[in-house]
C-alpha cells in the first residue's frame, strides 16, 4: 500500500509539471462533434462526450501530453484506489495517438459488495477482475489508440477501446458500457455522408472463479458497417449491419475470417455463401431537429424475425428485435449548459442471443450493446447541468425485465437459445418471473484539473426493487479522472 501511494504522489507531481499555460474554455460540445482527430468535419452528437470537456493542448497542431490518471474514493460497500497514466499527442493533421493504463485497487467490507463483480468475473467497463486477500481485489483498465489521415476524408484508427453508436444515453447497436477491446476502424467522411468500418477481437468466458483465480475463454470476431446519411440540416439516417463469429470450433481453427474485410458488402450474403451460421444483426437509426435545441432521435434492430410470424402475433422466439425512441433538448428552458434527455428502450427475448453461446453479442460477459440483455423495457430521464468547473447531473430510470427460472426466456444474451427453452411461441417482452425496479441518481462534480481532467466527485444513487419491495443506495464521493463513461444504473442481480 505505501508503494501504491508513493506511485500516486510521483504520478501527481508529473501531471502538474505537464500542465501547460494555455487558458481552459469552459464550455458544452455543441451538437457538431469533433472526429479522432480533434476536427469538427461531421455532425454526429451523443450524450456520451457531451459531458467532456477539451483542453487546449488538445486544439494544439503538434502537441505531446504525459498526464496521470488517479481514482480515489469510496461507497457504502468498497473503498477505491487507483493509480495510472495517460500520454495522448498529435503530428499536425495527419498523426494522432493516446495510450491510458489504470491500476485499480479495492477493499470491500460487505459481503455482497463485490458478489455481482465476482460471479462476472470482472469489473463492468474496466476488465477482469482478480483477488488479492478475502476483501481485496484489484484489476486493470488499459485503452489506446493510434490514428492516421492518408487523406481530408478518411480517417485509420488502431486501438483498444470502447464506441457508442447512436443519439441516446443507451445505444441498441453498440455502447461504450463494456470492458474495451481491440480494433480497427475506417472512417469515410464525404459530402453528406460519413461510412464507419469497424473490426474488433472480443472474448467469451466459458468459465470463470475468482475466488480461486480460475479463468477460460475463447476468442471471436466482429465486423460492423455503419452509414450515416444527413438528408438536411434537420434530419440524418442510419443504416447499421455487423456480424459475430467464434475463433473456432473444437479442433477447427478459423481466426479472422477474410471474407468480412470487404468494406462494401452486405453480411448476410457472406454468411451463405461460406456456409457459416454465424451471427447477423441490423439496424436503423434516424434523428430529427425539431428545433435549433431539440432533437427527436430512435433506434431499430432486427436481428431475427420472420414476417409471417409477426402477422401472426403469437410472440414466435425468433422474432428477435428491439426499439428506441428518445427526445434531447441542449441549453434547455433558455439555460446555457443545460441538457434534457428522455428515453425508451425495449428489447425483444433472445435478441443479442446465438445458438453458439460464443456468438452471442458481447464481450467479457458484458452485452456490447444495451447492458440489461434482452427481454426488458426500459424508461429513463436525465437533467445535466454545467456551469464552468461544476457539473451536476440527476437521472430516474425504471426497468421491468423477465428472467428465466426452470426455463430459459431469453434475458441472458450469453445463453443459447437452444438450452432450456420449453417452447416456441407465446413469447412477450416481460415473460418470466417478473423483475422491476427504479433507480434515482443525483452527481455533483467540481473540475480540480482541466489539464489533468480531474474531478471531485459525490454520487448517491437509490435503487428500489419493486418486485420484492427491497432498497438499497449507495453513496459515492472521491477524486477521479475522466478517462471513461462509469454507469451505476445498471442493477447487477
Amino acid at each position: 500500500m505505501k508503494r501504491f501511494l508513493l506511485i500516486i504522489s510521483l504520478l501527481v507531481s508529473i501531471g502538474l509539471n505537464a500542465q501547460n499555460e494555455q487558458a481552459f474554455e469552459y464550455k458544452w460540445k455543441t451538437m457538431q462533434e469533433t472526429d479522432s482527430m480533434g476536427s469538427d468535419r461531421h455532425t454526429f452528437a451523443n450524450y456520451h462526450s457531451f459531458t467532456r470537456g477539451v483542453s487546449g493542448s488538445d486544439r494544439e497542431k503538434n502537441n505531446i501530453s504525459i498526464l496521470p490518471v488517479l481514482e480515489l474514493g469510496g461507497d457504502t460497500n468498497t473503498a477505491f484506489l487507483g493509480a495510472g497514466v495517460q500520454f495522448h499527442g498529435r503530428v499536425k493533421d495527419k498523426f494522432g495517438y493516446s495510450v491510458t493504463g489504470l491500476f485499480n485497487y479495492y477493499k470491500t467490507w460487505e459481503d455482497h459488495g463485490f458478489k455481482a463483480f465476482s460471479d462476472l468475473g470482472v469489473v463492468p467497463g474496466v476488465g477482469r477482475l482478480h483477488k488479492n486477500t478475502d476483501d481485496e481485489y484489484w484489476s486493470f483498465y488499459g485503452q489506446g489508440k493510434l490514428t492516421y489521415r492518408p487523406i481530408e476524408y478518411i480517417d485509420l484508427e488502431l486501438g483498444r477501446g470502447k464506441h457508442h453508436f447512436g443519439e441516446g444515453y443507451r445505444s441498441l447497436f453498440q455502447s461504450d458500457y463494456a470492458s474495451p477491446a481491440e480494433y480497427f476502424k475506417i472512417t469515410s467522411t464525404f459530402w453528406r455522408i460519413q461510412y464507419t468500418n469497424l473490426w474488433q477481437r472480443l472474448q467469451h468466458v466459458n468459465f470463470v472463479d475468482v475466488e480461486e483465480g480460475e479463468w477460460r475463454a475463447e476468442d471471436k470476431w466482429t465486423t460492423t458497417h455503419i452509414f450515416d446519411f444527413k438528408a438536411s440540416k434537420r434530419i440524418s439516417f442510419q443504416l447499421f449491419e455487423t456480424v459475430i463469429w467464434q475463433n473456432g470450433e473444437g479442433e477447427v481453427h478459423r481466426g479472422f475470417d477474410p471474407n468480412y474485410l470487404n468494406p462494401m458488402i452486405f453480411y448476410r450474403p457472406v454468411e451463405f455463401s461460406i456456409g457459416s451460421p454465424d451471427n447477423v444483426m441490423i439496424g436503423a437509426g434516424m434523428s430529427y431537429f425539431a428545433s435549433r435545441e431539440i432533437k427527436l432521435y430512435g433506434q431499430l434492430l432486427l436481428d431475427e424475425f420472420l414476417l409471417k410470424e409477426i402477422r401472426a402475433r403469437e410472440g414466435w422466439w425468433g422474432n428477435k428485435y428491439a426499439g428506441q425512441i428518445g427526445i434531447k433538448s441542449y441549453n434547455s428552458l433558455g439555460i446555457d449548459g443545460l441538457l434534457l434527455l428522455g428515453e425508451f428502450n425495449a428489447v425483444r427475448p433472445f435478441t443479442y442471443a446465438h445458438g453458439a453461446a460464443v456468438q452471442s453479442y458481447g464481450n467479457l460477459n458484458q452485452p456490447l450493446a444495451h447492458p440489461f440483455g434482452a427481454n426488458f423495457y426500459e424508461v429513463l430521464a436525465l437533467a445535466a447541468y454545467r456551469e464552468e468547473r461544476f457539473f451536476f447531473q440527476s437521472k430516474f430510470s425504471w426497468k421491468k425485465q423477465g428472467l428465466s427460472t426452470s426455463e430459459n426466456v431469453g434475458e441472458d444474451i450469453f445463453t443459447s437459445y437452444f438450452i432450456n427453452r420449453q417452447r416456441d411461441r407465446g413469447f412477450e417482452i416481460g415473460e418470466g418471473e417478473s423483475y422491476s425496479y427504479a433507480i434515482a441518481e443525483m452527481r455533483a462534480q467540481y473540475l480540480l484539473s482541466p489539464d489533468m481532467n480531474l474531478w471531485l466527485q459525490a454520487l448517491v444513487n437509490v435503487k428500489i426493487a419493486l418486485s420484492n419491495h427491497s432498497d438499497d443506495a449507495m453513496f459515492k464521493v472521491g477524486i477521479k479522472s475522466a478517462i471513461f463513461n462509469r454507469y451505476y444504473d445498471t442493477q447487477l442481480r
